[in-house]
């Protein structure tokens, strides 16, 4: 009999794994969104519908053990296994399922240490760069799928790749007709501390970005604009939802996906790509303080477009960006000798 302790730890893997099944499923209008129940939440006290346990297994080990290492997956297995013996004693389920339910955990493997090796990170995970080739393939996609976040999904990201924004900065961006005639994109940096950006807003002149560009912009700033913070987290995952989704069935093959953060490292991309944007006009209009965050930490040149950045807003602040040279890679490095 495990302890109270592991007790508690259980019922609560086991419910706000549910609770996620059940928001996923809906997001991406799933059948097995109509298999809910409710339970009581053991943090809050209060009722919750999460996926019902039987649904919320098989949810689980197809789109989560997958990523997960092998001691995440235990640790949730026990918790539904947990869960499993208390509905068959309350007669919810039946032996015969709850022993079908708990052979499919058991012959389902998380990752091992080798394949976490170079997933172990998110950033690991993320694609750095999105090919034309790729969008239009996610673009023909939607045109034959009916998905609630289709069209969102392709607009953030194409917003995301003409403006490098981060996912979580669009909430409370501004798009400026200044007098002068110029369009510019003002929205705040939201890792701005002393070390990683020069300040705590950045702008972004769009005035001479392509049309498509600009339209995508409008669409998200106006979206955006009008959603409240519980809104925005609904629109959030069921974007990042449904390109995982869609990631899966194009891509199978891949160890990177493409999400929304991969637009602002097509964005850091598109810039190394153009002679005439300097290193520090790409810090700035990344929001960093220093140029060697993206020399070092976002997408290749070779990977970047041409023509597909904008300008600095306000061209005062590139005297608060730090040129910084990147890392050079161990093995290219000199040693000083003894004798010098």
């Amino acid at each position: 009999m495990p302890q109270e302790s592991s007790k508690k730890i259980y019922i609560e893997k086991a419910f706000f794994n549910a609770r996620r099944c059940l928001k996923e499923a809906r997001e991406r209008l799933h059948p097995s969104a109509e298999h809910v129940i409710q339970l009581t939440n053991p943090k809050t006290g209060i009722k919750e519908d999460i996926m019902d346990i039987e649904h919320a297994i098989k949810w689980c080990v197809s789109f989560h053990v997958k990523e997960w290492s092998q001691s995440t997956w235990r640790l949730v297995r026990s918790s539904y296994s947990y869960m499993l013996n208390g509905f068959e004693k309350r007669e919810i389920i039946s032996t015969e399922k709850k022993e079908e339910l708990i052979e499919l955990m058991q012959s389902t493997k998380g990752l091992s240490k080798k394949q976490i090796g170079p997933r172990k990170n998110t950033s690991a995970r993320r694609k750095k760069s999105v090919s034309l080739a790729d969008i239009r393939k996610i673009e023909s996609h939607f045109e034959t799928h009916t998905y609630k976040w289709a069209e969102a999904t392709i607009n953030w990201l194409w917003a995301s790749i003409g403006t490098g924004l981060r996912p979580k900065e669009w909430k409370g961006a501004k798009l400026e007709e200044r007098d002068d005639g110029r369009l510019v994109l003002v929205c705040r940096n939201s890792k701005h501390n002393e070390v990683r950006s020069f300040g705590a807003c950045r702008e972004i002149d769009l005035t001479d970005m392509p049309e498509n560009i600009i339209r995508c912009v409008r669409v998200q700033e106006k979206i955006f604009n009008g959603l409240s913070e519980k809104d925005v987290e609904e629109f959030y995952w069921g974007c990042v939802n449904l390109l995982t989704r869609v990631n899966e069935i194009l891509f199978p093959r891949r160890e990177s996906n493409i999400n929304l953060y991969t637009g602002r490292h097509q964005f850091s991309s598109n810039a190394k790509a153009n002679p005439n944007v300097s290193s520090e006009e790409r810090a700035a209009l990344m929001g960093h303080k220093s140029t060697r965050t993206s020399s070092e930490r976002y997408g290749r040149t070779k990977s970047g477009n041409n023509g597909l950045t904008p300008q600095v807003g306000d061209p005062k602040v590139l005297a608060k960006i730090v040129s910084v040279d990147a890392k050079q890679p161990s093995f290219g490095k000199i040693k000083p000798s003894n004798n010098s």
